[in-house]
């Protein structure tokens, strides 16, 4: 992490290989490094912004806004619940009727 960004690496192999480019991709790694001054440890407090709240606060907005997320999903799903049970009720009704049906005699038909 720098003062104006960070590196985003993906390894991309087989997984025959995965053990040796893993070697490859910590050596990578290792040689890595942001230009002068633009560092995580240059930072400057009399020329760089500071943010008004910390990291705890970021992390606990982003945690709020997950569950409000998760509240409009939850919310969204209940009125498809609702719908399916009202289907399956309805299903199962017309299963009950189908079944409750008195066989027809043919002997009241009389002889043929």
């Amino acid at each position: 992490m720098g003062r104006d960004g960070y590196f985003s690496l993906n390894l991309l192999s087989n997984s025959e290989r995965i053990a040796a480019d893993k070697s490859v991709a910590h050596g990578l790694l290792g040689d890595l490094a942001y230009n002068a001054g633009k560092r995580y440890e240059d930072f400057s407090a009399s020329t760089d912004r500071i943010a008004e709240y910390g990291l705890m606060a970021l992390v606990g907005g982003v945690a709020a806004k997950k569950l409000g997320l998760f509240a409009v999903v939850a919310a969204f799903a209940l009125k498809f619940v609702k719908i399916i049970l009202i289907g399956l009720g309805v299903a199962g009704a017309g299963l009950i009727n189908f079944f409750r049906r008195k066989p027809r005699s043919d002997a009241a038909d009389g002889p043929a």
